[in-house]
């Protein structure tokens, strides 16, 4: 009798990697570029032997550095990200009553989500040893959803010189996040049908 309701669940889990070239922050900052410093010293993170890089000559200008220069100054790193996301959804509509101007119809539904991530960056990022890149560490946690929500449509006026119908349109949701709490947010709209092909409508709301 023109009632329709609907739910979806979905879930959803992504496990990938990310590669990238890092040049070594210790290789840079422990000498500060100077030539010919090394004198014995090893790296500060990594504890490997110093290595003078010839920083001005053609070759490291051109890019063609020593086995050696390459694997003082830069290095690869592996990261992974595994997210998994998992949500519930449903709701109800269709017509409630007959009123004068028309008929009160009606929707109202919940949402329900879980949101869960595990970031691991590559050993190079993980002990803050990337060179002109910010530092990060493990990212991990969750995090809860859950929404309730309703609106009407509310006929008001029909059939009036120069009103072919007024409908009053209100909705309210409730979420609430466990990370940081919940509020409500509400719309209310006018829809003022003059004529066949001239309306007026008004709304104010919150997001």
């Amino acid at each position: 009798n023109g009632w329709a309701w609907d739910t979806t669940f979905a879930y959803s889990k992504s496990d990938g990697d990310y590669w990238s070239e890092q040049i070594f922050d210790d290789s840079i900052s422990d000498n500060n570029w100077a030539l010919g410093s090394c004198q014995g010293t090893t790296s500060s993170v990594r504890g490997v032997p110093c290595v003078d890089v010839r920083w001005f000559s053609e070759d490291v200008m051109n890019g063609d550095l020593t086995p050696e220069e390459r694997a003082f100054l830069f290095g690869e790193e592996t990261g992974n990200t595994e997210y998994t996301q998992m949500s519930l959804d449903g709701f109800v509509t269709g017509d409630v009553m007959e009123l004068p101007a028309g008929t009160l119809s009606m929707a109202a539904g919940f949402h329900y989500r879980e949101d869960e991530i595990d970031d691991l960056p590559g050993e190079i990022t993980l002990a803050g040893n990337a060179w002109g890149s910010s530092s990060a560490g493990n990212t991990k946690g969750d995090d809860k959803t859950t929404a309730l929500f309703a609106e009407f449509d509310v006929p008001i006026f029909a059939d009036y010189p120069g009103v072919k119908d007024v409908t009053l349109n209100a909705s309210a949701r409730w979420t609430d996040v466990d990370s940081y709490g919940d509020d409500t947010t509400w719309k209310v709209g006018i829809n003022w049908q003059i004529t066949d092909s001239v309306r007026v409508r008004a709304n104010k709301g919150t997001s």
